[in-house]
């Protein structure tokens, strides 16, 4: 029930009993529209236009233990639709310039192992289309938007020769490594040894000219300790990144200023 009637400026998404709503605080008195009538559902995000959501949604039946699925629905609750046949992992990420969705796909139907693929979804009424950047096989552990909406930096970690490699991919299928980490034969045991295995929380300067991220042990328990902040200089190839020190991985922990040229975070584990 809407108890304030009055208008304000936003259109607001939100979930209720497990079930996704929408309202359109301008139009005054305006009542929230349910969009689903059962199953679990997890927000993802306005499309830039404010003119598409993106949700997950699980069935019903098995609620958390079911698989996700990656779902759009127009910002009046007309015109819902399923993305991809294919059930999506956790993340899924809308461009900061275009209606175009990232995101990765899991195994068939009684597996949960990730396709090792990275999709690009152009969402329009009536379906969407779908485009894969990586076609499958590669280990894809993170990825994120450039601020311009022209390219993606993915984390790719490879098990068997132990390393870690970040690419950056073009949305015209043009891949540059930016940094690799590690080399096939350098560990006699690599079960026995702390290296690195991700890197996660990207985080673009607001100029694209800056990537920050959060190098990750193949340790969770010393992940949840303290990981390694470092910052890659995307003007200057093949230089060294720069580590801050021990922080924490959460996103909230970093700040870029307004042009781009500084950093806030925290410190500490």
């Amino acid at each position: 029930e809407r108890v304030y009637a009055s208008a304000f400026p936003a259109r607001v998404a939100f979930t209720a009993n497990r079930r996704l709503w929408l309202l359109d605080g301008a139009q005054a008195g305006a009542q929230p529209v349910q969009v689903t009538a059962e199953g679990e559902v997890q927000l993802v995000g306005w499309s830039p236009d404010g003119e598409w959501l993106a949700y997950l949604y699980r069935d019903a039946a098995e609620d958390w233990a079911a698989k996700p699925y990656l779902w759009v629905v127009r910002a009046d609750g007309r015109g819902a639709y399923q993305v991809d046949p294919r059930p999506v992992l956790e993340k899924a990420a809308w461009s900061p310039q275009a209606n175009l969705l990232a995101y990765s796909t899991q195994g068939p139907e009684g597996g949960y192992a990730p396709d090792g693929n990275l999709k690009i979804a152009t969402v329009e009424p009536g379906g969407a289309k779908t485009a894969a950047l990586i076609p499958g096989g590669e280990p894809v552990e993170e990825f994120a938007w450039s601020p311009d909406g022209q390219s993606l930096v993915v984390s790719l970690h490879d098990p068997d020769e132990q390393s870690l490699r970040l690419d950056r991919l073009t949305l015209k299928g043009e891949r540059n490594n930016l940094l690799t980490l590690g080399e096939a034969g350098n560990s006699t045991n690599p079960r026995s040894e702390v290296l690195p295995f991700d890197a996660q929380g990207f985080s673009w300067s607001p100029d694209g000219r800056y990537l920050a991220y959060y190098l990750c042990p193949n340790s969770p328990s010393l992940a949840a300790d303290g990981v390694e902040l470092q910052v890659l200089d995307l003007n200057q190839p093949g230089k060294p990144p720069l580590n801050l020190g021990t922080t924490l991985s959460y996103a909230e922990w970093l700040a870029w200023s307004p042009d781009g040229s500084q950093l806030g975070y925290i410190w500490g584990g």
